[in-house]
């Protein structure tokens, strides 16, 4: 049995298909689009550009679904239709026009599912997982791989990047305005607890993975340390020509959002004490599946 999974996130819509037979899950193929929702808001309204473009994606999937077999389609979003004032309107426009119906998480069950997917193929007993998406971040402390303790924080890399930088690259003074929203929010959480890994999901982890693989030529993009992180860190501040290029190299489609992103999980591997980071092959699309076939 074939089943397709539409995510509809702040930055990109991505398609996986995965067959899951015997209890045994494998993807077959992925396809992501760089849509950036979150820059079509206004007012807390997706606007009509926005509806309209996401509506042509949704189109191109549906096509691309039509010609491999899959026997169900579940599509949701997240941070991206949930945190604006016409999600109503939206949801309407899109059954009319694609046929999808889709199903909206609020952010504590994105964070489960996410948690979810992460266990499926990670054997860590205990520890933290941070989910760092385009519109939201989700932090889990996890004991005996149970959920101990959820924490929210309501931005992610691309919406921090539409309210604080002007350009491309954030400047020092755009970068300090981010780290003034996240400990003003994060000071606020109960995050007093700590742990040497913290398990990463999420383009923007991904992307660190694949730049510090790169930057300091290590074994896989799956490892890196908070060492290799807080180098990547500093570069960015100086404005450091070859790592931007690198950048351009290794995550084109991310060069706006990887330092917000960063500076977000910088903080989190300084509270945490975090030494280690470990990237997560699978998230909350499989979370997703996982839920619909167990």
């Amino acid at each position: 049995m074939n089943f397709g999974i539409i995510d509809i996130g702040s930055n990109t819509v991505r398609l996986n298909v995965y067959s899951y037979e015997s209890n045994d899950i494998n993807m077959i193929f992925s396809k992501k689009h760089v849509v950036g929702l979150v820059s079509y808001i206004q007012d807390s309204r997706l606007t009509d550009k926005g509806i309209t473009k996401l509506v042509n994606v949704l189109h191109s999937i549906k096509e691309i679904i039509s010609h491999v077999t899959v026997d169900k389609t579940i599509a949701f979003a997240t941070a991206s239709l949930r945190k604006i004032n016409n999600t109503e309107q939206v949801l309407k426009k899109i059954e009319e026009e694609t046929g999808f119906r889709i199903k909206i998480y609020d952010q504590e069950l994105e964070a489960r599912l996410g948690f979810e997917g992460i266990m499926w193929t990670m054997p860590y007993k205990d520890g933290i997982t941070v989910d760092i998406g385009g519109g939201s971040t989700e932090i889990i402390r996890f004991k005996n791989r149970e959920i101990s303790q959820i924490v929210n924080y309501s931005e992610g890399s691309l919406s921090l990047f539409n309210r604080y930088v002007k350009g491309i690259i954030p400047t020092e003074k755009e970068i300090k305005n981010i780290q003034n929203d996240i400990k003003e929010e994060l000071y606020k959480k109960e995050l007093n607890f700590e742990s040497g890994i913290i398990i990463g999901i999420g383009g923007t982890i991904r992307a660190i993975g694949d730049l510090s693989k790169e930057a300091f030529s290590l074994d896989d993009n799956r490892h890196f340390t908070n060492k290799n992180l807080t180098s990547l860190y500093k570069s960015i501040i100086k404005g450091d020509e070859d790592l931007v290029k690198l950048m351009l190299k290794i995550a084109p489609d991310r060069i706006h959002t990887i330092t917000p992103g960063m500076v977000i999980f910088k903080f989190l591997c300084k509270r945490f004490g975090a030494e280690e980071i470990v990237v997560s092959s699978s998230g909350l699309r499989e979370g997703v599946l996982l839920e619909n076939v167990f």
